[in-house]
C-alpha cells in the first residue's frame, strides 16, 4: 500500500516540521534574549561610566566611611540615652495622650512631663553629654547586602528626642527657660548626628527630629523669658542667638540629603542584581530596572542642591517614574494576589521609585527651621523695643544675617509675615509668621494658636496649605459648655458648675 512505502521519520527528527518548528523557535528566543541583554548591558555601563566619572559610588567597596574614634562618638551616648529610658514612664509625646497642639496643654499633659522629669535624668544628661561631640557614627561598616542593613536605633533616637522636647516645655512652664533652650539644643544634636547617616531612612527620621524640635521651641518662643526678666532662671540672649545659629545652619541638612542618594543608587543597584539572580531569561528587565535608578538618582543629585522645591519640582518631574503594578480590578470581590506574583512588565519594581515626597518633606522642615529662627529673633527684638517689628527687615542685622527665603517660592523672596490687628481674644494685635506650603485657602490663620503643621480638615485629600505660626500666646475663647474646670482644657463643665475664666492664660506673656 502507498502509505507504506514512505519513508519512516521519528517524532524528534530534525526531518520531522514540529521539531524543526521548536528548534526554530527556541533559535529565535535565543537570539532576542542575547540582543536584547546585549543593548540593555550597553546601556547600563555607559550610565554606570557617566556615574564613576564623577567620582560617586557604584559598589558597596565604593561607600567609604570615615572612622570615628569611641571618644569622638555622639553616636554611643546618644544609644545610651536611649537605652536609659524607664519602662511604662513615657513622656506626653512618647504616649498616646491626646491635647491641644498648643499650651496649657492640661493636667494629664503636667502629669506625665513630671513623671518623665523625674525618671529620666540620665536621659537627659547623656544627650548633653553628646551635643558637645559634633560627629556621630552609627555604623562602623558598610556591609553587603545594604537593603538587610538593621536600624534598630532609630526607635530610640526618636523616643529620646520626643523626651527632649517634652522637658524642654516642661522647663519652660516651670520657670526655667535657660534649661529649656539647652534642650531645644539638644534634640536637634540628635537630627545633627543622624543626618551624618548616609540613608534614606536616616534622614527622614531627622527629618522628623527636627520638626518635633521646632514645634516644641514654637510653643516655647511666645513665652520665653531672656534676662533680665524675672523668673526663675531666664534664658541668656547668647543661648537665644545660638539657637538661632544652629536652626539656620542648614549645611549638613542638605549634605545629608545629597549623600543619601550615593547610598541609594548603591543599594538599589545591588538589589536588583540580588532579586535576579538565577533568572536569565527576564534578567535584562533587572539590568533595565538599575540603569533607570542610576539615571534618576543622578537627577535626585541634582535637585537635591537647588535652593527651593519649585526648582527641585521641575528637576524631579523628569525622572522616569515606574510604579509597582495595581491589583486586577477582579480581586475586589476576593482576596488580593501574593505580593510574590508581580506583573511580567515590573517584575523588579514591588515599590515606587517616586521620591518626590521625600524633597518636599525636606523643604518643609527647612521652612520649620526658619519661621522657628525668626521667631525667636522677633521675641528678641521685642525684649529690646517693647514692640513687634512692623517688617521683618527691622531684625537684620542684629538679630539675623539676613532675612530667610522662602523655600516654597522660587523667586526668593522672604518668609512672610502679617500682624492681624484685633486678632487676639483680648483684642490685641496678633502677628504671624508664614510660608507658602500651599495655596492660601482661607485668607487667615486659623482661630487657634499655630505652633505647628497643620491641614485644611474641609479638603479630603488633606493637601497641604499655607502654614502660619503665632509669634503671641494666648488660648482661644470656649464655648460655653466646654469652659476650663481647674485650668483644664480637656475637662467640661459638669451640670450647673460655673468655671472661672483664666484670665492670665488669655493674655499673650509680655516680657
Amino acid at each position: 500500500m502507498t502509505w507504506m512505502s514512505d519513508e519512516y521519520r521519528h517524532p524528534l527528527s530534525w526531518k520531522n516540521r514540529g521539531t524543526r518548528a521548536v528548534l526554530g523557535l527556541v533559535a529565535l528566543v535565543l537570539v532576542v534574549r542575547l540582543g536584547w541583554g546585549w543593548y540593555i548591558g550597553r546601556a547600563l555601563a555607559a550610565e554606570l561610566r557617566l556615574v564613576r566619572a564623577q567620582g560617586w559610588p557604584v559598589e558597596v567597596s565604593d561607600l567609604a566611611i570615615e572612622w570615628v574614634e569611641d571618644s569622638q562618638n555622639a553616636a554611643i551616648l546618644l544609644q545610651k540615652a536611649g537605652a536609659a529610658h524607664v519602662n511604662r514612664i513615657d513622656s506626653p509625646r512618647n504616649s498616646s495622650l491626646e491635647y491641644t497642639g498648643y499650651p496649657p496643654y492640661g493636667r494629664p499633659w503636667l502629669q506625665l512631663a513630671e513623671a518623665s522629669e523625674k525618671a529620666h535624668g540620665q536621659v537627659f544628661a547623656l544627650a548633653r553629654q553628646a551635643r558637645a561631640l559634633p560627629r556621630s557614627q552609627f555604623q562602623r561598616a558598610q556591609t553587603s547586602p545594604l537593603f538587610a542593613r538593621p536600624f534598630g536605633y532609630l526607635n530610640p533616637l526618636r523616643q529620646t528626642a520626643n523626651t527632649l522636647g517634652d522637658g524642654a516645655e516642661w522647663s519652660h512652664q516651670n520657670g526655667d527657660d535657660a534649661e529649656a533652650v539647652e534642650r531645644l539644643l539638644d534634640a536637634l544634636h540628635i537630627g545633627h548626628c543622624l543626618r551624618q547617616d548616609d540613608t534614606v531612612v536616616s534622614q527622614l527620621v531627622a527629618a522628623g527630629i527636627d520638626a518635633l524640635a521646632c514645634y516644641a521651641a514654637q510653643a516655647i518662643a511666645p513665652g520665653l523669658r531672656v534676662e533680665p526678666a524675672p523668673t526663675t532662671r531666664p534664658a541668656t540672649r547668647q543661648q537665644v542667638q545660638a539657637l538661632i545659629a544652629r536652626l539656620l545652619d542648614e549645611d549638613l541638612p542638605r549634605r545629608g540629603m545629597v549623600q543619601s542618594f550615593h547610598f541609594e543608587r548603591v543599594g538599589g543597584l545591588e538589589l536588583f542584581e540580588f532579586q535576579a539572580r538565577g533568572t536569565w531569561i527576564i534578567h535584562p528587565l533587572a539590568r533595565k530596572a538599575m540603569e533607570v535608578t542610576s539615571r534618576n538618582n543622578r537627577i535626585y543629585h541634582a535637585a537635591s542642591s537647588l535652593p527651593n522645591w519649585p526648582q527641585a519640582r521641575e528637576l524631579v518631574r523628569n525622572c522616569q517614574r515606574i510604579e509597582p503594578a495595581a491589583a486586577p480590578r477582579w480581586t475586589m470581590f476576593g482576596p488580593p494576589p501574593p505580593l510574590t506574583v508581580p506583573r511580567y512588565s515590573r517584575w523588579f519594581h514591588a515599590f515606587s521609585n517616586d521620591l518626590s515626597g521625600y524633597f518636599e518633606l525636606h523643604y518643609r522642615v527647612i521652612a520649620e527651621r526658619r519661621v522657628t529662627a525668626l521667631s525667636f529673633a522677633a521675641q528678641l527684638y521685642r525684649v529690646d523695643t517693647g514692640r513687634w517689628p512692623d517688617r521683618l527687615d527691622e531684625l537684620v542685622p542684629r538679630y539675623l544675617p539676613a532675612l530667610p527665603a522662602d523655600p516654597f517660592h522660587a523667586d526668593g523672596r522672604p518668609i512672610g509675615y502679617a500682624i492681624l490687628k484685633g486678632g487676639l481674644p483680648d483684642g490685641g494685635d496678633r502677628p504671624v509668621l508664614y510660608f507658602d506650603a500651599g495655596p492660601d485657602v482661607s485668607g487667615n490663620p486659623p482661630a487657634e494658636p499655630c505652633y505647628g503643621w497643620y491641614n485644611d480638615p474641609s479638603q479630603p485629600r488633606r493637601d497641604p496649605i499655607r502654614q502660619y505660626r503665632d509669634l503671641t500666646r494666648f488660648v482661644p475663647p470656649k464655648p460655653s459648655t466646654t469652659k476650663a474646670v481647674d485650668d483644664d482644657p480637656e475637662k467640661p463643665d459638669a451640670g450647673g458648675q460655673q468655671a472661672e475664666e483664666d484670665k492670665g492664660a488669655q493674655q499673650p506673656e509680655q516680657q
